[in-house]
């Protein structure tokens, strides 16, 4: 199983970290291959061709797509989630505490 991880990315400097830790906790719950947007995106591409290719991704070889607590407050992600359902991807909800990447608010 491909699993997607969907969640705010631009303008969080922690989110290299944010998606390394979820990718582990998702490998840990469910059996299957998780990819993070930087799996798939060149570096340096811009953000209308990185999304076209997760949305492609998204498309043709997501089984599920996780979206990280975050996910609102990204336009990107909120279009992956769309995306997803009206594929009828599995669409699966992550919560968390910020305390977990060192934000104690």
């Amino acid at each position: 199983m491909k699993i997607y991880l969907a969640g705010k990315y631009t303008d969080d400097p922690n989110a290299r970290q944010k998606f390394a830790w979820w990718r582990r906790a998702v490998r840990y719950f469910f059996d299957g291959d998780v990819v993070v947007p930087t799996d798939i995106v060149p570096e340096g591409a811009n953000w209308k061709d990185a999304m076209r290719i997760c949305l492609n991704f998204i498309r043709h070889a997501a089984d599920m797509v996780a979206m990280l607590p975050d996910w609102t407050e990204s336009r990107g992600a909120t279009i992956e989630e769309w995306y997803a359902r009206r594929y009828n991807k599995r669409v699966v909800y992550l919560e968390s505490s910020k305390r977990e990447f060192g934000n104690e608010d």
